[in-house]
């Protein structure tokens, strides 16, 4: 009873009881839920504390104590403006060691505290008290919050140099859409900060790093200094570094001076064409750079080679180096146009970093080109600067076709693509479309085999792009092939990769994730020559990259594709033979099946024998895909088994008379690889293996048979023991040698790989490699080894 009672109260303790703290309450106290004791998991708590007309809140940190990085007290600052309450955020607290701080709203201001948890650690919380007071002293209440920046040139009002508060306060300048601000810091005190951000990109997330657009410090920073924001809106954060030494170093009463007005925005677009001459290169930069570019950017160029055709032999190619590239991850985009006549065929975007991109350079083979920025109305970052130059180049070093991408339209065909030993640039897109003869309702999938030989040139790979129907958006963070295993592990140590193993009984597919850390990693990471097989239920881009030095290598690639029709149930009539196996897999495997299906296959065996199934592989979306086994010529008959999700088996499946029904239904969402079942036919007379309906046959008249089953479960005992043993020693084999595979070291880092063994019985072994580094990543992986099923999770970190 009191057990129960303290779990009720616990878990009343993780209310967050949200409260509003009105104008008739002069002081108050503020904590988190549960506090002193431990917060909860998935908290999002709101505290508001009203503002009133000419009164400032003093808010002080009692105690605070949370999970750095993870939980979060945003503190935000309401506002009043046209007759309508705005908040902005202050401030962030986050961690232990960060004193009692004290804030001071502006006057007519209130606060919005909001304290938001993750599922990890607890810790304390936070204790915090407020009161009201009449602002009758500049000391103790910070300026109004919200000015409106307009064509006349207005002073920011400043605390004196005697102010109360260390935290210091904020200020929000607005001002017209289409313009930015201006503002002119004339002065600041030697101990104080004056840090300017966009005020969209410092209300993001409180777990992202926010730069902002100045930060001057007085003992460090030259004034005067003129800002000019790239958005309409500005936060202003003041504090004090150190107030003792305050008053003694300021030249006159106030921390600062400054005047703000509304002026044009810098960020209007980049000339809408470029000629690339080839005497001299071209730069271009995005709109604001080096500083930040804007919000709700739109900006295209054409570029345009002054001469394409330099002999019968020759002609040029535009040429991007990106130096600088910095954009919004997912969100603001440069989008790589081929320009033909007076038509643009979309290729690639970029986003996110070039830190993290595993190309900087891009050819267009064609004689003119375009590139686009578009942002949204989020964060801004840096932008990018890139050169563009003229390249001469053989006829033969170009891509297929007069455009880019290359367009296939057939239900298959077999081309070829090579790239001579003198050819050091290319950027080739083979786009294959969805045959013009198959009809909307038609269900195919895409099989390209490619047999391909690598110049190994710096830069260099095949990328399939498989989103063509939006943008090609090259990852900021990961890029994905499948490659064989034909890659040596010396290989793989050569390069940063993080490797995802698909193994069955024995390695069938090996994903490489590159360029995960390094700056500039970009040796190939296929394999030098091979064959790889891509299947894909979209129409799909390839994409082959090339920078690199010239050298002797030639580079070669055939293509040979074609549409096939999936989600076909196939034969539905099958036949059973005495000691032949054979095989009923779910549509289209290995590959995924499809989704809405119903195929119904009717086994028959030889009159006097019966159906024996063995499933080796399930893997369904669990509770919706089924398969079912029927004992008779129809799902009216009994039912053998029904099943679904992902499960093992270890007895065989029999019929009683001559026919067996095997039922797969699917619904309309998750698919998954299916199943795989064999069938053959036995006698009827004849028993023998852990067969489904069995019943083993015993004489009550005979206590001889009694005693013999004793023994012979004895001797089954002892067998079933051998076999454990031996099972036993497959799986540590088996993880040792994961360890020496995952355990390698790399040339300029060392790998850390934990294991977490599934066996049978839910046991858990883990295997560390000695040095433990953080490499933000997670890999499945499968392990099958006859009818075992080892489930296996890889962790891999890195400092």
């Amino acid at each position: 009873m009191d057990a129960a009672h303290a779990r009720t109260n616990r878990l009343d303790a993780c209310k967050c009881r949200s409260v509003n703290f009105g104008v008739v309450v002069a002081s108050g106290e503020l904590k988190s839920p549960g506090y002193p004791t431990n917060y909860c998991n998935y908290l999002n708590c709101k505290y508001e504390i009203e503002a009133i007309p000419h009164q400032s809140i003093h808010l002080s940190i009692i105690s605070f104590e949370t999970e750095l990085r993870h939980d979060f007290l945003e503190i935000h600052q309401t506002f009043t403006f046209a007759n309508t309450q705005y908040s902005a955020r202050v401030a962030t607290l986050s961690g232990k060691n960060i004193g009692w701080p004290s804030f001071a709203s502006s006057i007519g201001s209130g606060f919005i505290l909001k304290f938001v948890t993750d599922s990890t650690k607890t810790f304390a919380g936070f204790h915090v008290l407020f009161s009201r007071i009449n602002a009758t002293s500049s000391t103790n209440s910070c300026p109004p919050f919200f000015y409106e920046a307009t064509g006349e040139e207005k002073a920011l009002p400043s605390p004196p140099t005697n102010f109360a508060y260390f935290t210091g306060c904020a200020y929000m300048l607005n001002t017209s859409d289409g313009h930015s601000i201006k503002l002119n810091l004339k002065w600041l005190s030697s101990k104080a900060k004056f840090t300017v951000y966009e005020t969209e990109n410092y209300q993001v997330s409180a777990d992202y790093t926010v730069s902002p657009l100045s930060e001057n410090i007085g003992s460090m920073g030259a004034t005067p200094k003129e800002i000019i924001s790239r958005t309409n809106s500005i936060l202003i954060l003041l504090a004090v570094v150190q107030r003792d030494l305050l008053s003694a170093a300021a030249r006159n009463k106030f921390i600062f001076e400054a005047q703000f007005s509304r002026t044009d925005s810098p960020c209007k677009c980049f000339p809408r064409n470029h000629t690339i001459r080839t005497d001299r290169p071209t730069t271009l930069s995005s709109p604001g750079f080096p500083t930040e570019y804007c919000d709700k950017l739109d900006c295209e160029t054409e570029l345009q080679l002054d001469q394409y055709v330099v002999d019968s032999t020759h002609r040029n190619a535009i040429v991007i180096e990106i130096h600088t590239f910095n954009l919004e991850h997912g969100s603001d985009f440069v989008h790589f146009l081929d320009r033909w006549k007076h038509s643009s065929k979309h290729l690639i975007s970029r986003t996110g970093e070039l830190s993290t991109s595993r190309n900087r350079f891009f050819t267009f083979c064609g004689k003119s080109a375009a590139l686009r920025m578009t942002t949204d109305s989020t964060v801004t970052n840096k932008g990018f600067n890139m050169t563009i130059s003229v390249m001469q180049k053989k006829d033969d070093c170009r891509c297929k076709g007069e455009t880019q991408p290359l367009e296939f339209s057939s239900s298959g065909e077999t081309f070829s693509f090579s790239s001579p030993a003198d050819c050091g640039f290319l950027d080739c897109f083979f786009h294959f479309n969805r045959p013009v003869t198959a009809l909307d309702t038609d269900r195919i999938r895409l099989v390209i085999n490619i047999t391909y030989t690598f110049k190994n040139g710096e830069e260099e790979f095949l990328e399939v792009l498989t989103n063509i129907n939006n943008y090609n958006i090259i990852p900021s963070h990961l890029n994905e092939r499948d490659i064989t295993m034909d890659t040596v592990l010396e290989k793989i140590c050569e390069n940063n990769l993080l490797i995802v193993f698909e193994i069955g009984y024995k390695f069938s597919k090996l994903k490489i994730y590159n360029n995960w850390l390094s700056t500039y990693s970009f040796e190939p990471v296929l394999a030098q020559n091979g064959t790889e097989e891509i299947t894909n239920d979209m129409p799909v881009m390839i994409w082959y990259h090339l920078a690199a030095d010239i050298n002797r290598h030639v580079a070669q690639f055939d293509f040979d594709y074609k549409w096939k029709s999936i989600c076909e149930c196939g034969r539905l009539q099958l036949e059973a033979k005495k000691d032949v196996w054979k095989q009923l897999t779910s549509p289209d495997y290995p590959n995924h099946y499809c989704n809405s299906m119903k195929c119904q296959y009717l086994i028959s065996a030889p009159q006097g024998y019966v159906v024996v199934a063995n499933i080796t592989e399930l893997a369904l979306e669990p509770n919706e895909d089924v398969l079912a086994i029927f004992d008779g010529t129809n799902t009216t008959d009994p039912r053998i088994r029904i099943i679904s999700g992902v499960e093992i088996f270890t007895d065989l499946l029999r019929s009683t008379a001559e026919t067996m029904t095997v039922y797969f239904e699917t619904d309309v969402s998750i698919t998954n690889k299916g199943f795989v079942l064999y069938y053959t036919a036995s006698s009827a007379s004849s028993i023998s293996g852990p067969y489904h309906f069995i019943k083993e046959a015993s004489s009550v008249n005979d206590r001889s048979n009694g005693a013999g089953k004793l023994r012979g479960s004895k001797h089954l005992g002892i067998i079933s023991f051998i076999l454990l043993l031996l099972i036993t020693g497959i799986v540590i084999s088996g993880l040792i040698y994961y360890k020496q595979l995952l355990c390698f070291a790399n040339r300029r880092d060392r790998w850390h790989g934990l294991i977490q063994y599934l066996g049978s019985r839910n046991e858990i072994m883990d295997i560390a490699c000695p040095e433990s580094t953080r490499l933000n990543a997670h890999v499945g992986t499968v392990v099958e080894f006859n009818m075992l099923y080892f489930a296996t999770t890889i962790d891999f970190f890195r400092e």
